[in-house]
C-alpha cells in the first residue's frame, strides 16, 4: 500500500495528483488543505500512592493533513474520526488546539507545561497521545488515513485507525452505504476471506478464536483501495482479541461488483486503474 505524506507546499496538488481537476481563476491560489504539525509536553503531579516514586511526563502530538473548509462533509467526517471524544469543536484546527492543551489524564492533581522531556528519564514514565493523518492516493480517490495512538498506562498502548475516502471526480465522501446495495453479500465475502486467511471455514471462526462472534462481523466503514481490491479494516478488539491485532481483509473489486449500487459499480471501475 503506497502512502503519500503530503506537506503544506504539496497540499495544493493533492487533489489534481489523485485525479481531481486543477482550480483556475481566483480560487487557484487558495490552499484547500491545512497542515498542522505541533506537539506539547507536560510534567505531571501524580498522587504518591499511584506514582510510588516515579516521575510522570506526558506528550501530545498532532501531524495532520485536512481540508481547510471546516463546513464540508469531508472535514466533518475527518474531525469525528480524528477526535472522537471531542463533540464540541467546530473545526479540525480548533479540536487539535484543544487536544494539545491537555496532557494524558492519569489522575494527576496538577500538570506543568515544559519545553522538553528528558530522554529516558530515570525512574520516569512517559504517557502519550498522538493523532496522525496522512493520505493514500488512487485514480479518483484520496483516502485520509487517520491514526490515534499512544500510551495512557496499563499493559500496552493503544492504536486505532480510521479511513475516510473522498471521490475527487464528484467531490463526495464515499462510504459503504453509498457503494453497496447488498451489505449481506459483501459481509459474506469478508467472512469467507477471513476464514481463508486463517486456514479454516466460516463456521469455525469462533471455535478457533479468530473472531469473537461471526454475527458481530459487519461491513465496516473503514476501507481503502489497494491495487485492484478494497481492503476492509477492523481495529484491534473490534472483532477479535488484542493478540489478533488489526484485521485487514482484501476483496477484489470484481467480486464486490455483484453487490454494488449503481454508483458503486461506476466507482469500482476506477479502482486499480
Amino acid at each position: 500500500m503506497k502512502k503519500a505524506i503530503i506537506g503544506l507546499l504539496a497540499a495544493l496538488i493533492v487533489l489534481p495528483a489523485c485525479g481531481g481537476k486543477e482550480k483556475s481563476g481566483e480560487n487557484a491560489a487558495e490552499n484547500p488543505f491545512t497542515n498542522i504539525k505541533k506537539e506539547a509536553s507536560f510534567k505531571l503531579t501524580v498522587p504518591e500512592e499511584i506514582a510510588q516514586g516515579r516521575v510522570y511526563y506526558s506528550t501530545a502530538k498532532v501531524d495532520l493533513i485536512a481540508p481547510a473548509d471546516s463546513t464540508s462533509d469531508l472535514s466533518k467526517r475527518i474531525l469525528a474520526a480524528a477526535f472522537p471524544e471531542d463533540s464540541v469543536s467546530k473545526s479540525i484546527s480548533e479540536a487539535a488546539a484543544k487536544f494539545l492543551s491537555k496532557p494524558v489524564d492519569f489522575m494527576q492533581t496538577k500538570s506543568t507545561k515544559v519545553d522538553f522531556i528528558p530522554n529516558d528519564p530515570e525512574n520516569g514514565v512517559l504517557l502519550s497521545k498522538n493523532v496522525v493523518i496522512d493520505t493514500i492516493c488512487s485514480k479518483d480517490m484520496v483516502t485520509f488515513h487517520i491514526v490515534n495512538q499512544g500510551f495512557t498506562g496499563g499493559a500496552h498502548g493503544y492504536n486505532n485507525a480510521a479511513y475516510v475516502n473522498y471521490n475527487t471526480a464528484d467531490s463526495t465522501v464515499v462510504d459503504a452505504g453509498k457503494l453497496f446495495a447488498d451489505n449481506n453479500g459483501v459481509r459474506q465475502l469478508i467472512l469467507e476471506q477471513i476464514a481463508k486467511n486463517n486456514g479454516c471455514k466460516v463456521e469455525e471462526l469462533e471455535k478457533k478464536s479468530v473472531v469473537f462472534s461471526v454475527a458481530d462481523v459487519k461491513v465496516p466503514e473503514n476501507f481503502y483501495p489497494d491495487g485492484d481490491s478494497l481492503v476492509f479494516y477492523y481495529n484491534p478488539y473490534e472483532i477479535s482479541s488484542w493478540a489478533q491485532g488489526e484485521v485487514k481483509v482484501a476483496i477484489p473489486v470484481t467480486a464486490l461488483e455483484a453487490y454494488a449500487s449503481d454508483y458503486g459499480k461506476e466507482f469500482l471501475k476506477t479502482v486499480g486503474k
